[in-house]
């Protein structure tokens, strides 16, 4: 299950459905791109409570680990 909170902002302060959020971070993640992804899934875990921003956590835990491990970084990837 994922867990989304009502809704979050654009840099333009408009509001953004967090489903489309997550689709985002989802699509960047899978083509690679998991500085952004994690970027994208760090705006809902702001705004998690409990259970969701343990998930959202993990989420950013696992794409910053990949970004490391691309970058040649073993320490930071193990972390």
């Amino acid at each position: 299950m994922v867990f989304l909170p009502p809704f979050a902002f654009d840099s333009g302060d408009r509001p953004v459905e967090p489903r489309d959020l997550f689709r985002r971070g989802v699509e960047l993640f899978q083509a690679g791109e998991y500085f952004e992804a994690h970027e994208v899934w760090e705006e809902l875990w702001r705004e998690a409570s409990g259970e969701a921003r343990a998930f959202y956590k993990g989420l950013i835990q696992l794409a910053v680990a990949l970004l490391h491990a691309e970058r040649g970084n073993r320490s930071g990837s193990e972390r």
